[in-house]
């Protein structure tokens, strides 16, 4: 067979290098009667917020390789009926980059980012490859839950097939080599942060006067932090702990410090403030800290009572001893 000059000889090449010089198979992808990739074309929303998404993804599940990935997310309840799971791959790609274009729409390259090195990890790739939508929407929405620190994500999935080449020719991004095995990366997330289920950015409140040195506080303790974003899960545990102000606003909230680490440029400090719920406090300099007084109270109390209970077993050791002694 014959392949003509100029362009077809391009898609030939192109073929040739995405079927690892099988021509056989180049030729067929050629006219369309081999396909090597699925699309994952998902919406998704988390119940009972405000929080929006949409996200194309192209893998080669036999290779556990994605080639294109693309993610978006809003706010807004309109814009999530505009987009379609079953729209072709394509339209449904340049339908969500087109939404992207909209002031109120972020394309959302971190989100874009958690799935791919996410992926692997969830063992979606065999459940992509045999086009089981109940098993990848699950795991989909493990992973938008890990991603929103929240668990009741949504997903509507559609799978379907194409081939590089297609993929190639319609324009749209492929990622980079050294993008496409991002899920291969280790996790470098501390044995800590890796046995909770969400991790949780906070900070320290100062007290100069009565608060306790960072050095000096132990695992055990409650101490006051406030959430450094006031997202879903921040309100949850403020809720939880009835410390939403008057105006809706994240109140000082509880944490049980569960262990502290120093670096090079302070302190990593740990605390418990939900079922498998970490806060991570960053603090460059040992400053006295807001510790809950009633905690405090509690342990000063406790240590007195040793203390006199110590006192009371040694006098009474000393008192069994002289009437020993005088009964000789």
């Amino acid at each position: 067979m014959a392949i003509p000059e100029s362009n077809e000889i391009s898609r030939f090449n192109a073929a040739m290098q995405f079927t690892n010089g099988d021509e056989d198979k180049a030729r067929r992808m050629i006219s369309g009667d081999y396909t090597d990739l699925k699309a994952v074309k998902c919406r998704f929303q988390m119940e009972n917020s405000d929080i929006f998404g949409a996200f194309f993804i192209a893998v080669k599940p036999e290779e556990n390789l994605t080639l294109s990935a693309y993610a978006i997310t809003f706010e807004d309840h309109l814009t999530y009926d505009k987009i379609y799971q079953r729209d072709s791959w394509k339209t449904f790609y340049f339908n969500i980059s087109k939404i992207a274009e909209s002031s109120v729409v972020t394309e959302d390259a971190e989100l874009r980012n958690h799935i791919l090195t996410s992926c692997e990890g969830f063992d979606i790739f065999p459940d992509i490859q045999a086009s089981d939508i109940p098993a990848v929407s699950d795991k989909l929405e493990e992973i938008i839950n890990k991603f929103f620190n929240l668990q009741n994500a949504l997903c509507e999935t559609e799978i379907e097939m194409l081939s590089s080449l297609a993929l190639m020719e319609s324009k749209i991004p492929m990622l980079k080599k050294n993008e496409t095995k991002a899920s291969t990366q280790e996790d470098a997330r501390p044995d800590i942060e890796k046995e909770a289920d969400f991790v949780m950015n906070a900070k320290i409140i100062v007290s100069p006067v009565k608060g306790k040195y960072i050095n000096d506080i132990r695992p055990g303790e409650i101490i006051k932090l406030i959430p450094l974003k006031d997202d879903p899960l921040s309100r949850k545990i403020a809720q939880a702990q009835k410390a939403i102000g008057e105006n809706g606003e994240i109140m000082p909230i509880r944490g049980r410090l569960k262990a502290k680490y120093p670096n090079e440029k302070g302190y990593i400090i740990y605390c418990i403030v939900g079922k498998k719920i970490l806060a991570k406090i960053i603090e460059e300099e040992n400053v006295k800290i807001d510790v809950d007084s009633t905690t405090s109270d509690k342990q000063n109390s406790e240590k007195s009572s040793l203390s006199l209970y110590i006192i009371l077993l040694v006098a009474l050791i000393f008192i069994s001893f002289f009437v020993i002694y005088a009964l000789i």
